[in-house]
């Protein structure tokens, strides 16, 4: 996980436990803090429930993997333009089988931990890619949008305008 996520700012915890069926279940989670840039503060904690159910007979190792990571952020371009906080949450889950070898077999743990580890990252890797997409693209588009405009219309306009940008916030909502 050191690879994946940088060391700075980020702390990391891992817990294990067994289950009642062959198998094991665990909990990852990271707290990054985000700090630079056009970003004041911001947060990125992650959840990852993993359950492994090991299935001796048939050789094979399933994992369910849930991650759901929670955003926030207070950004600002410039003072001029005040401050924009941005917050939000998306959940992802990812199954897959692994046929353990017989090297699988004799060093279990760093098979487990490498394909728990590569599902983590596939999840997060598309929540990064949602959140990019929905949460801060949008965002800047639609402020963006209404700095620019609205120096240059009419009453007409404008009171167009804010209704179209109450129905997008609405919308956002709705995600």
């Amino acid at each position: 996980m050191h690879h994946y996520f940088d060391q700075q700012n980020t702390l990391t915890s891992v817990y294990l436990f067994d289950t009642n069926v062959a198998g094991f279940g665990g909990c990852f989670l990271v707290k990054k803090q985000i700090q630079g840039g056009t970003v004041k503060i911001g947060t990125w904690d992650s959840i990852h429930v993993v359950g492994a159910d090991l299935e001796k007979q048939d050789g094979k190792a399933r994992y369910r993997v849930t991650s759901t990571v929670f955003l926030k952020m207070l950004a600002s371009n410039h003072d001029a333009y005040g401050e924009l906080e941005i917050a939000g949450n998306l959940s992802r889950s990812r199954e897959e089988t692994f046929t353990m070898d017989t090297r699988a077999q004799k060093d279990g743990d760093d098979f487990h931990i490498a394909n728990i580890g590569k599902l983590i990252e596939q999840n997060e890797t598309e929540i990064r890619q949602e959140m990019d997409s929905i949460y801060i693209n949008k965002t800047k588009q639609i402020v963006n949008t209404g700095r620019l405009k609205e120096e240059y219309m009419t009453k007409d306009e404008k009171i167009s305008f804010h209704n179209e940008l109450a129905a997008a916030v609405a919308g956002l909502k709705k995600l």
